[in-house]
C-alpha cells in the first residue's frame, strides 16, 4: 500500500489526504505512521458482516473519493495463492455495491521475489494502464495521469482496439472534456516528449487477441492499472465473458488475479453519480454532541489528528 500512495506522486502542489480505516473484528487498534501526505488513522471494531459499512461511512464522512480495499487473496512468494480471506471478499463485494465513491481492489504482490528491490525503494518503476473503453477504464486512467507526473516512474496506456475501428470515422463523435477520445488525446499529448510516458495501441479481433497480448505483458511491469466495468459485447472482449472465478474484479481484473502474473494490479470502479442521491444506505446517522473532535463520527476511533508522511523529502 506504501508503493501505491508513493506512485500517486503527493507534492506540496498536490497533496494527498488519507483516512486509513483498520479494520479489527470485535477489538484492535491503528497504527500510526510517520510532508505531503497527509494521514489521519481509524479503527473499526465490528463484526466483519457489518464492516462494509464502517467503510462506507468514513468514506462519505470525509468526502474521499477513491476507496481502496485489499484483494481476499494474498501471494506467496513463488507467485500462487498462499491464503484467501472469504471474510474479505464478501467485504469487497458490500463496498463495491454501497460505496459512495470510486472503489479500489488492490492485488498486491509487492513482495513477490522479483519485486523485494522494489519495495525496499518505496516505488514502482514501470506502471502500465490498460484502457478497453468505459468509465472505469476512464477512472483508470485519470489516476494513472497523476503517477505519470512521478520522475521517477514510466507509465504506458496500452489502448485497445477493435481491428474494425480503424475503418471507422472516429471525428464523427463530438469530443468534449468528458470523453474518452479527450481523455486519450489527453495522455497522447502529455506523453509527448516525455520519455518515461508511452502510449501504445494494440489492434485486435476477439478475446483471443486481447488474452495473448495481456499473458505478453509479463514481467515488464511493477503494477498494472485496469477498470472494472467494460462493456461485455465488446468485440476485444469477445469469448472472455463466458467464465469468471472473481467477477468482483471484472473481465481483466479476474485475469490478472492469476498466478501467471506477478506484478501488483489495481482494479478501479467508478461510482455512478446519478445513484448516489437515490440511495442512502450510507447516510450518516444523527449523532450526539461530539466533545474531542467534531471532524470524526463516533462510529470510529481515532488514534490522533492528521499525521504528516513525508514520502518525498526534496519536494
Amino acid at each position: 500500500m506504501v508503493n501505491l500512495l508513493e506512485a500517486a506522486y503527493p507534492s506540496r502542489f498536490s497533496p494527498i489526504s488519507v483516512f486509513t480505516l483498520h479494520l479489527v473484528e470485535l477489538k484492535g487498534r491503528a497504527h500510526a505512521h510517520q510532508g505531503t501526505l497527509m494521514a489521519q488513522h481509524f479503527t473499526a471494531a465490528a463484526p466483519f458482516s457489518s464492516i462494509n459499512d464502517d467503510i462506507c461511512t468514513l468514506a462519505l464522512d470525509k468526502k474521499a473519493a477513491l476507496i481502496v480495499t485489499p484483494f481476499h487473496k494474498q501471494y506467496g512468494i513463488d507467485g500462487n495463492v498462499d491464503h484467501a480471506n472469504s471474510a474479505i471478499r464478501s467485504i469487497n463485494l458490500n463496498v463495491l455495491d454501497k460505496a459512495p465513491c470510486s472503489v479500489g481492489i488492490f492485488i498486491d504482490r509487492g513482495e513477490t521475489e522479483g519485486r523485494r528491490s522494489v519495495l525496499m525503494s518505496h516505488t514502482w518503476r514501470n506502471v502500465a494502464v490498460i484502457f478497453i473503453e468505459g468509465r472505469d477504464d476512464a477512472e483508470a486512467l485519470a489516476f494513472c495521469m497523476r503517477i505519470a507526473e512521478h520522475p521517477d516512474v514510466s507509465v504506458t496506456m496500452i489502448h485497445f482496439i477493435h481491428k474494425s475501428s480503424l475503418y471507422l470515422n472516429h471525428q464523427a463523435g463530438e469530443e468534449n472534456e468528458y470523453s474518452e477520445a479527450h481523455l486519450i488525446n489527453n495522455f497522447k499529448n502529455f506523453s509527448l516528449n516525455k520519455p518515461k510516458i508511452h502510449y501504445r495501441e494494440e489492434i485486435v479481433r476477439d478475446g483471443v487477441q486481447t488474452t495473448q497480448v495481456i499473458s505478453a505483458l509479463g514481467d515488464t511491469y511493477d503494477m498494472v492499472v485496469v477498470g472494472r466495468d467494460h462493456d461485455l459485447d465488446s468485440s476485444v472482449l469477445y469469448g472472455l465473458t463466458d467464465w469468471s472465478e472473481c467477477p468482483e474484479l471484472g473481465v481483466i481484473g479476474d485475469m490478472f488475479a492469476s498466478s501467471d502474473f506477478h506484478f501488483s494490479v489495481l482494479v478501479v470502479h467508478q461510482q455512478e453519480g446519478e445513484s448516489l442521491g437515490m440511495d442512502d444506505s450510507c447516510k450518516l446517522p444523527d449523532s450526539p454532541p461530539r466533545i474531542v473532535d467534531p471532524r470524526v463520527h463516533p462510529r470510529f476511533s481515532v488514534e490522533e489528528g492528521f499525521t504528516s508522511i513525508d514520502l518525498h523529502n526534496n519536494r
